[in-house]
């Protein structure tokens, strides 16, 4: 029966519990069956660390300097380790400290239970662990993903832009976060966020909504638990055209201490992060603060004064993070620019490090991508909006016409979408512009206008709704 080295890391995560950190440091410097046997053997975990480099680092042909990531993981601080380990499994209700009490059978039915499901298992030093991840300061012992096998190490080579942000956006949020999650697509960038309801939905649905589209979900449960349920029609798709990866075993639920580090393995991920809504206290600000500490680009997408759910984004621009404007704005950040070879784009890495670099290069024959452009799709690079859907988004601006169009209005109804935008008003302001009509005329057009899914209220505030598959 042979048990690959995967396997062996699962067990020690699975059977042990052992807590995360210290299984780090472990596999920084031994294999995970060395470390399974060694534990079965009754030896010491802390001389087993000391004694590594004297016994050489067994694994998969990973230097020891690779297998410490940024050299932040070194043998000498597992010093005593093994006493910390026992404590911290004493600790748990129900917990098993001894390898001894399982077998080779319980190893195999456990990898195997992973084969089935088609997860992929990666561990810290291991020749499949994503090198984007060595870099960080806390690297996760185990990576677990679903999806498309060339894409399960985050492809060098392919850059990615995470776009997160409140779970209750307003009506604004929701369209600007389609509207990027759609433009970084097509310009064959790979979009990363949290599967989330709010701005994280909206960002895989723009992704997704381009032929040849894809996505990075991290996700702060196990790779057989959906959360959230309603995101579940989202988690097939990504695991068909994409990643869904989590660093947590199977079963694991998404208790809220697990988010802020879901959201370190998204910024850890991404070359840039952009922030479309959050407040100052937004979870999304743990992504940004990661993102910091590892030195990634942050950018953040402006709002309306006053408006809590864009008091966070306004506060990273005030603070040195970059506007984003326009799709242009986050290719500049990671300096990309396209050239029309006739048969599609082409990127070209390294295009534009500032914006007088991209300026440069349209006037020599480079342009940004033309998000109108419909030409082919390629599998990996340059996907292009489908044929269903052709309307021209280079900028999110709305579009009244269209959905006047659809639905009949009249009298205040009519009045009272006229004056609504994407950007949320309070019912004061409708009476202020609108005296022709009285205030409970208003806020019954408004409750008509809400069942017709033309507006949306977020907090005492109204807006036009963004409709899904356009984001205006």
């Amino acid at each position: 029966m042979t048990i690959p080295e995967e396997g062996y890391a699962l067990a020690i995560a699975h059977f042990l519990r052992m807590p995360r950190k210290q299984m780090t440091q472990l596999l920084s410097a031994n294999s995970p069956k060395f470390i399974w046997n060694s534990l079965c053997d009754g030896g010491d975990l802390g001389e087993m660390a000391v004694n590594s480099d004297a016994r050489g680092v067994i694994g998969n042909g990973v230097d020891d300097a690779s297998r410490r990531g940024d050299g932040g993981l070194r043998t000498g601080s597992l010093v005593s380790l093994g006493a910390q380990f026992q404590l911290a499994s004493q600790s748990v209700p129900g917990s098993q400290v001894s390898p001894c009490s399982f077998d080779l059978i319980d190893i195999a039915k456990l990898w195997r239970s992973y084969e089935e499901r088609q997860i992929a298992v990666s561990y810290f030093g291991g020749a499949g662990y994503p090198s984007a991840l060595c870099q960080m300061p806390d690297p996760p012992p185990l990576i677990l993903s679903k999806g498309r096998a060339d894409w399960r190490n985050f492809s060098p080579g392919t850059q990615f832009v995470a776009v997160v942000g409140t779970r209750k956006p307003t009506a604004y949020g929701k369209r600007v976060g389609y509207w990027l999650g759609r433009e970084i697509a097509m310009a064959g960038v790979c979009v990363v966020s949290g599967l989330a309801m709010g701005i994280d939905t909206c960002a895989h649905e723009g992704s997704l909504s381009v032929e040849g589209g894809n996505g990075i979900a991290v996700v702060a449960n196990g790779l057989d638990v959906t959360y959230p349920f309603q995101n579940r029609h989202l988690y097939e798709k990504l695991e068909a055209c994409g990643v869904v990866v989590s660093e947590s075993i199977l079963g694991s639920r998404p208790e809220r201490w697990r988010f802020p580090l879901r959201n370190r393995v998204m910024a850890g991920i991404s070359d840039v992060v952009v922030v479309v809504e959050s407040d100052f206290k937004g979870g999304s600000m743990s992504t940004v603060q990661s993102a910091l500490e590892l030195g990634k680009t942050v950018m953040a997408v402006p709002g309306p004064i006053g408006e809590r759910q864009s008091s966070g984004t306004n506060a990273l621009i005030r603070d040195g993070a970059i506007p984003v404007t326009h799709i242009d704005d986050v290719l500049t950040a990671l300096s990309l620019a396209y050239r029309d070879n006739g048969n599609g784009k082409t990127a070209i890495p390294g295009g534009g490090n500032s914006i007088s670099e991209v300026s440069a290069q349209l006037r020599t024959g480079y342009r940004l991508q033309d998000t109108a452009d419909t030409a082919s799709p390629k599998p990996l690079g340059n996907p292009t909006p489908s044929s269903t859907d052709t309307a021209d988004t280079a900028s999110p601006k709305p579009n009244y016409a269209e959905r006047r169009q659809a639905v009949s209005l009249e009298g205040v109804e009519a009045s009272v979408y006229d004056k609504l935008g994407y950007s949320p008003n309070p019912l004061e302001l409708l009476v202020e512009v609108l005296p022709e009509f009285g205030i409970g005329e208003i806020a019954k057009a408004l409750g008509r206008l809400e069942e017709l899914g033309l507006v949306e209220e977020t907090g005492g505030h109204w807006s036009a709704a963004a409709f899904r598959g356009y984001p205006g």
